[in-house]
């Protein structure tokens, strides 16, 4: 989750509780991440290779979710002249 993290994959991550309704992680499906993928098959690439999922200790399932809202992050370094959105890269002009 640290790499996917650093490398701008992951949206978001965490286990699905409800404390107000009651509702437990066993009644919501324990858990979930999203992730920023371009398509469902890189999708499940990187979700069905995640360390606890490839040795058998948890399933997965990949569900397709078009988000009506965005966020952008947003990096700049000076050291190597670059300009990070999200995972697209460029390098800045010196001129």
């Amino acid at each position: 989750m640290a790499r996917l993290e650093s490398e701008g994959r992951l949206f978001g991550a965490g286990l699905l509780k409800n404390d107000k309704e009651n509702e437990t992680i066993s009644d919501l499906g324990y858990g979930m991440f999203i992730l920023r993928a371009e398509t469902r098959a890189e999708a499940e690439s990187i979700a069905f290779e995640e360390p606890n999922t490839k040795a058998g200790l948890r399933t997965m399932r990949v569900v397709p979710w078009l988000r009506g809202e965005r966020d952008m992050n947003i990096s700049i370094s000076l050291t190597n002249g670059t300009v990070k959105i999200d995972r697209r890269s460029d390098l800045l002009d010196n001129g």
